[in-house]
C-alpha cells in the first residue's frame, strides 16, 4: 500500500470512529439509539 492510500485509509478510519462515537452519544432515556428511530421515521 502506498503512503497516500495509507493516509486516506487513516482519515476514513478516523471519520468512521467519530461517526460511531457520535451515534453512541445519541442514546435516549430508554437506551435506544436515536438513529434507529430516525431510520424508521419516528420522532
Amino acid at each position: 500500500m502506498s503512503d497516500e492510500a495509507d493516509e486516506a485509509y487513516s482519515v476514513t478510519e478516523q471519520l468512521t470512529m467519530t461517526g460511531i462515537n457520535r451515534i453512541r452519544q445519541k442514546i435516549n432515556a430508554h437506551g435506544i439509539p436515536v438513529y434507529l428511530c430516525e431510520a424508521c421515521g419516528n420522532p
